[in-house]
């Protein structure tokens, strides 16, 4: 009965592990650091901040954009802003798009605290997938003031085939 029960128990782990199998890079060279900075590309979005930009390996920063046949898998977004009045009701939000108004993919509210700087981090528990022909732009504003807010934004993640 024993050997039969341990049989069993190590199929369903195995099963388990085929079934968690997660995409994820098999080389270095497809890493992608991107910062915001510069106007955001997508129509309706001109006052946002577009992620623009990769870090390559050596420090510099080069122009970005997904290549044909690929998509980005975002699994990590961080954002700061800088210059606020505490305890105003700051709006994150990715937008992404093309030639179209754009589609917010993730958003969060947040109180500003003390010292009027604060920052929020996006990560996705299965990534956020974008197409190539796809530009990433980042949105913030205060709610209780009203108007644009100044951002920093780093957001890592990985090319892979698009099929």
């Amino acid at each position: 009965m024993r050997p039969l029960v341990l049989v069993m128990l190590l199929s369903t782990l195995a099963a388990a592990g085929d079934a968690a199998a997660v995409l994820a890079p098999s080389k270095a060279s497809q890493l992608v650091t991107l910062t915001a900075g510069g106007g955001c590309p997508i129509a309706g979005h001109t006052t946002d901040t577009g992620f623009t930009q990769r870090a390559t390996s050596d420090g510099a920063l080069v122009p970005f954009g997904i290549p044909a046949k690929q998509a980005l898998l975002l699994t990590n977004i961080d954002v700061s802003f800088t210059n606020q009045v505490v305890n105003d009701n700051v709006g994150v939000f990715l937008v992404a798009g093309s030639n179209t108004p754009g589609t917010i993919i993730a958003g969060r509210v947040v109180a500003v605290p003390a010292g009027g700087v604060g920052s929020v981090t996006f990560t996705p528990p299965n990534g956020i997938a974008i197409k190539s022909g796809t530009s990433l732009c980042v949105s913030v504003v205060n709610f209780t003031r009203g108007g644009q807010v100044s951002v920093f934004g780093i957001a890592h993640g990985f090319l892979a085939a698009d099929k």
